[in-house]
């Protein structure tokens, strides 16, 4: 819930500086919903919860084809190909650490997002590196309520640096 608000505020209050937009917080909010219900579904029976999940997808899918999300769909689906990999190892590689096929599954998802989006967006695949070669315990810094007010910040600067660049043009 704290993810959508946060990213709910961020496009409400930069309205007024150039219309709707969509951002990551909103995409990430969508990711987090598909993976509850997966998470929810997986008790279910296998054709419910295909049915389920497949249905959800659908909805996400047509909801990024009518609305700017950011990264549409492949983006949503990003956290999926995390949570997949995990699943696929913890079942295929009992004794490695499950983490490894979470970041594995995320270096495929962004391999399909930089295929998907191209342009610039290809440079996510760089990402890869430094998401492999992390540790396998969980940081020592709580940061998520930094990136509550870092998100915004950094949306605001980018905002103002362009308000002032297409002022300093004429």
């Amino acid at each position: 819930g704290s993810v959508f608000a946060c990213g709910a505020v961020c496009v409400i209050a930069f309205l007024p500086f150039g219309g709707f937009c969509g951002n990551a917080l909103i995409t990430l909010s969508l990711s987090i919903l598909l993976l509850y219900g997966v998470e929810a579904w997986k008790s279910s029976g296998k054709l419910r919860f295909l049915a389920l999940t497949a249905a959800l997808a659908a909805v996400f899918y047509l909801l990024c084809r009518t609305v700017y999300i950011d990264y549409g769909f492949a983006g949503v689906l990003l956290p999926v190909y995390a949570a997949a990999g995990r699943i696929l190892w913890e079942r295929v590689f009992a004794d490695i650490p499950p983490v490894i096929g979470e970041r594995l599954g995320f270096a495929i998802g962004l391999l399909a997002l930089a295929g998907v989006m191209g342009g610039v967006q290809r440079f996510c695949v760089l990402a890869i590196f430094p998401i492999l070669l992390l540790g396998n315990e969980r940081g020592k810094w709580e940061m998520q309520h930094f990136f509550y007010i870092y998100y915004p910040a950094h949306l605001a600067l980018i905002g103002a640096m362009r308000m002032a660049l297409e002022a300093a043009a004429g």
